[in-house]
């Protein structure tokens, strides 16, 4: 089963001033795991988030995740941002920045250690479109270890486009399951796809 039923997650840039270029940042982004879920007039987006603490300190590491919104993709409706740790849950408080499409949070961050953060969130669509912004990546300053994404839609869809290109595909529950696997990799795009009914 490639579907990952309890990941989270969405798109995000560093808060300037955060990225640095010199010999090892203070914190690295380089991992995370994205499922895009659609239907005829929701996007569900389900992500994991994978940091690096590389210094001996314990940090508030601030964050802002933007979300793709145009005249046909509302702003994002039930987020929900999370870490777990030893089966114990804790919610990460954010602020929406309506006028940005985005939310800015604060990533609490052990030293010397990785921490794993979640995101969920719906956005309502009034077509058959559905895109997840991944060129943010760019404000890291280095591309992903790795990186997993996962397309989900129902069966009785024709997928006209999608990106990344995935390197399988499945069939469950009456849906269709797409996943891209890369490594080292710093997204010249953002992730996308394109539908019809049949």
């Amino acid at each position: 089963m490639i579907y990952p039923a309890k990941i989270s997650l969405i798109i995000f840039s560093v808060v300037a001033g955060q990225a640095s270029t010199a010999f090892t940042a203070p914190v690295d982004f380089f991992r995370e795991e994205i499922t895009l879920e659609v239907s005829d007039s929701v996007a569900t987006v389900h992500g994991v988030f994978y940091f690096r603490n590389n210094t001996d300190r314990d940090r508030l590491f601030p964050i802002v995740f933007p979300f793709y919104t145009d005249s046909l993709t509302s702003f994002p409706s039930e987020i929900k941002a999370f870490m777990i740790s030893d089966a114990e849950t804790t919610v990460v408080n954010y602020e929406a920045l309506l006028e940005r499409g985005a939310t800015r949070m604060a990533i609490p961050m052990k030293p010397k250690g990785v921490t794993v953060w979640y995101l969920d969130y719906t956005q309502k669509i009034k077509s058959s479109h559905a895109r997840y912004i991944l060129t943010s990546t760019a404000a890291w300053k280095k591309p992903l270890e790795e990186a997993t994404y996962y397309f989900v839609v129902p069966v009785e869809y024709n997928i006209v486009s999608v990106w990344p290109e995935p390197d399988d595909t499945e069939i469950a529950s009456e849906k269709k399951i797409l996943k891209c696997e890369k490594r080292n990799f710093m997204p010249e795009r953002d992730m996308e796809i394109i539908w019809e009914r049949k």
